[in-house]
């Protein structure tokens, strides 16, 4: 006897909601980043910015001993241009036949993937700075945190001062027993 069972039978795929790509990267630094556009629609590749010489870290002395004085100097920076971008290209018939909103993940991507270029550049302008200290080496400590906030204190200008961890050294941040929780103070104690 021919039986009709399920193999014989047109299964017809379901699909559920077309899921969004997962984008693992999330924008630390970007808020951070101030873009110059002076060189948009400008001819040449290159800025040069002038900046003050540092005078150097101060000298001990003794009483009755001379103060060392420093001058002040200037330079300058010459710093190149860069443009970024990316690109997909989606034909018509794609488009058409594709189930989701090709067109607009295609926008959301790039954008994503410009702003992961900026942040991977800001990454690399703090590896390059001087008092940067690698993840590997430091412990994330209040008094690590006063010695970092040390170092920029002629720095600050008014602007917040923050300070990039490596996830890895979270813990050792919320295990530290001299940072406290600034919803354990009135407001702007800490």
């Amino acid at each position: 006897m021919a039986q009709t069972t399920k193999s014989n039978m047109f299964d017809p795929q379901v699909l559920k909601d077309m899921i969004q790509e997962k984008i693992d990267s999330q924008f630390k630094l970007t808020p951070y980043i101030k873009v110059n556009n002076k060189l948009k629609g400008q001819p040449g590749s290159t800025i040069t910015v002038p900046i003050w010489k540092y005078i150097g870290m101060a000298d001990h002395y003794t009483e009755g001993q001379q103060l060392q004085y420093s001058q002040l100097a200037h330079d300058t920076k010459t710093v190149s241009g860069s443009q970024t971008g990316k690109g997909v290209q989606i034909t018509t018939e794609a488009i058409q036949a594709g189930i989701g909103k090709p067109k607009d993940t295609a926008v959301r991507q790039v954008a994503l993937a410009i702003h992961d270029r900026w942040e991977q550049d800001g990454i690399d302008a703090c590896y390059s700075h001087a008092i940067f200290t690698p993840a590997t080496l430091a412990k994330i400590s209040y008094a690590y945190c006063v010695k970092m906030n040390a170092q920029l204190a002629n720095e600050n200008n008014g602007e917040k001062k923050v300070l990039f961890i490596n996830p890895a050294q979270e813990e050792d941040m919320l295990n530290e027993t001299l940072f406290h929780s600034s919803d354990t103070y009135q407001p702007g104690v800490v």
